[in-house]
């Protein structure tokens, strides 16, 4: 919430609120459409980064392990985070755990071995000859890439 803005109340359920200022409210700001109704929402590098921000809060682990899996399933890339984390001045606390998780996302560096290296893969395990995975229709019924 706004570093001025009113602070609701609860009703019962205990929350903890995070106060932002108006530049760091804005930025890193996605919209998504959701049942019909436009959503904003902050994006998967800055959610890191405010992560690592209030750590404190949070706990260490918490911000440890959001950087794991979005780096992981390649949500996000090093550099946005970097830079979300750099607007956001954690760049200091977020770096070294960038540098040493990066290594987990490699570049694809030929990208029709790394394709072909799948292929090879979904045709074993789905016991269907090289030739006959690369020709399937993945919209087709039955097909192994479906």
């Amino acid at each position: 919430m706004g570093q001025k803005d009113w602070s609701p109340e609860p009703g019962g359920t205990p929350i903890r609120l995070v106060r932002f200022t108006d530049r760091l409210l804005t930025e890193g700001v996605e919209t998504h459409a959701v049942e019909g109704v436009t959503v904003k929402v902050f994006g998967v590098a800055k959610t890191i980064a405010d992560c690592f921000r209030y750590r404190n809060k949070i706990g260490l682990s918490v911000a440890i392990e959001g950087l794991q899996e979005a780096l992981r399933q390649r949500k996000t890339t090093p550099g946005e985070i970097a830079r979300q984390a750099e607007r956001g001045t954690v760049a200091t606390v977020v770096r070294p755990y960038l540098e040493a998780l990066s290594p987990m996302v490699k570049e694809i560096k030929n990208i029709g071995a790394s394709v072909r290296a799948r292929l090879l893969q979904v045709s074993k395990t789905s016991g269907q000859t090289f030739d006959l995975v690369l020709t399937a229709k993945p919209w087709e019924a039955g097909s192994p890439a479906a």
